[in-house]
């Protein structure tokens, strides 16, 4: 294909890219085989587009990095409300930790090691309480942790609570 005139008058944007935002990009590069692309911008920032990783299936929300530099830890919007163990290396799920009923709204991983905690959506309930309706607020939350993040046990509050 050759790039004409009439050629170039037919493209047009399919993505903005704003994060750079407030910064003039001074370079970008695409790889040999078109799925990635670096920029630097004048804001001495270099970032780099994948277009492997793919999570219009599942939605991603509060992802985080493991401390495994080429995995992720994120919250499904769409489908579940599973967090997923995700391979940035192969682009491939490695563990879905399912039990939340609600949107994900907090995930934080441990300093240390790879312990996590989530928390999911609040719910206010409304509990009939002696011919009286009363409303309250239900938080649940999970922990999940473990030495390596491929043999993850889940954590109850009765463990963290022993009798």
């Amino acid at each position: 294909m050759h790039l004409t005139a009439p050629l170039m008058r037919q493209f047009c944007v399919a993505k903005n890219f704003k994060e750079h935002e407030g910064s003039r990009i001074n370079s970008f590069h695409f790889s040999w085989d078109g799925l990635s692309l670096i920029s630097s911008s004048e804001d001495d920032q270099i970032l780099i587009y994948d277009r492997r990783v793919n999570s219009q299936k599942y939605g991603v929300d509060l992802i985080h990095f493991t401390h495994a530099s080429n995995a992720a830890l994120h919250a499904s919007t769409k489908r579940d409300d599973a967090l997923r163990y995700l391979s940035l290396h192969d682009n491939k799920f490695i563990r879905y930790f399912a039990g939340h009923s609600k949107r994900v709204t907090s995930l934080d991983l441990s300093p240390e090691d790879d312990t996590f905690i989530s928390g999911k959506k609040e719910e206010e309930e409304e509990r009939d309480t002696r011919g009286r309706k009363e409303r309250y607020n239900q938080i649940n939350y999970s922990f999940h942790g473990g030495a390596k993040i491929n043999s993850i046990p889940p954590w109850t509050k009765d463990d963290l609570n022993p009798s």
